[in-house]
């Protein structure tokens, strides 16, 4: 729930148009979308006991997957953070 709540917290925090209608059927299949029974892992990172980001993944075979949601809060961008997770998700 804490993964899908910093995701929900990010999107809302945007300051630009955004369409919601794939982003809330996201939300409300999450565990399912983002279970690794489905083929799917959402990964945080923290930094000093708070969540700094976020990536979500699926798999599309067996040794390759695509980035579904990568975000980075604004107070801990320019930390590496995006590339820490980009790396993780290797």
């Amino acid at each position: 729930m804490r993964r899908k709540r910093s995701l929900l917290r990010f999107i809302k925090g945007l300051n630009f148009g955004f369409n919601l209608s794939k982003f809330e059927y996201e939300l409300s299949n999450f565990s399912k979308i983002y279970h690794p029974s489905s083929g799917g892992v959402f990964i945080l990172v923290y930094k000093d006991g708070e969540v700094a980001g976020g990536v979500g993944l699926r798999m599309i075979s067996a040794n390759s997957c695509k980035i579904k949601r990568l975000f980075v809060y604004k107070e801990f961008r320019g930390k590496n953070i995006g590339y820490k997770l980009i790396e993780r998700s290797y």
